[in-house]
């Protein structure tokens, strides 16, 4: 039983049941979306409601029933408290969790009573506390993306420091300098998370191919995303661009990328 919809009409947006969280508009440090709950019990919760396989196609009147994403994060103390549940070391990274042993049913019952304290207002509001209690989740996934998934590894890219002077793009210029890596091939183009300024996420590409096309090909805005947000969220930052060497065709003084100087 999907409750957060049937019951709530949440089927969108995020949520975290970490009372440590504040909008990252707070200029304090420890007020920020990087805390990340991960005291809260029984389980941290940082999730999202458009985020799972939620089915509604019975017959009128019937309630959707399928998955929510609880928790999706990469910190490290929130993926200890759950890589415990991973039992089977098979290689894959993911985990089919159900109630048939002890330690799944376990991790069920600590998700299920985390979402139902985050959500008690609302569900108590409605007159359907007692109902979404009682529907306790009978499967979940697991799914960790670290040095134990075979084929796979830890899919996620960071970027290397590098010192104030010498050798090595910073992180400011990083993105922009990789669109055009090659001042001697200026029709060679990166497109990727790892050079992007969204590491880890299949968004960081888009981002990348977007700015590429927007300023090589004159491609215009998506006339679906307003203007400020694409000015502030999608291309990357007017000076850095103008001041990467690469940006605009020219020779790097210093030479292209560290991967060119290497001759990959």
């Amino acid at each position: 039983d999907a409750w957060w919809r049937n019951a709530l009409g949440l089927d969108a947006g995020p949520f975290n049941n970490s009372e440590a969280w504040h909008s990252a508009d707070s200029d304090d440090p420890r007020k920020s979306e990087g805390c990340l709950g991960q005291r809260q019990a029984p389980v941290p919760l940082l999730g999202a409601y458009h985020d799972g396989d939620v089915r509604c196609d019975g017959p009128p009147g019937a309630r959707c029933r399928g998955y929510i994403q609880a928790a999706y994060t990469n910190s490290l103390k929130v993926i200890r408290r759950y890589a415990q549940y991973r039992v089977a070391r098979s290689g894959d990274a993911v985990t089919h969790i159900d109630a048939t042993t002890g330690l799944g049913a376990r991790l069920l019952d600590d998700v299920h009573a985390a979402m139902i304290e985050l959500h008690r207002p609302g569900l108590e509001a409605s007159g359907e506390l007692a109902r979404a209690i009682a529907a306790t989740p009978d499967s979940a996934i697991l799914t960790i993306w670290d040095q134990g998934a075979e084929g796979i590894e830890s899919g996620c890219h960071m970027y290397a420091s590098v010192p104030r002077t010498g050798p090595g793009i910073t992180q400011r210029r990083l993105s922009v300098e990789a669109l055009t890596p090659f001042a001697t091939a200026p029709d060679v183009h990166v497109v990727n998370e790892a050079f992007g300024q969204l590491e880890c996420f299949a968004e960081g590409s888009l981002q990348m191919a977007e700015n590429l096309v927007h300023r090589k090909f004159k491609v215009p805005r998506p006339a679906w995303i307003p203007k400020d947000v694409y000015e502030s969220k999608v291309l990357f930052n007017a000076t850095a661009m103008n001041d990467a060497p690469n940006g605009g065709g020219a020779p790097a003084p210093g030479g292209d990328l560290v991967f060119a100087q290497a001759g990959m």
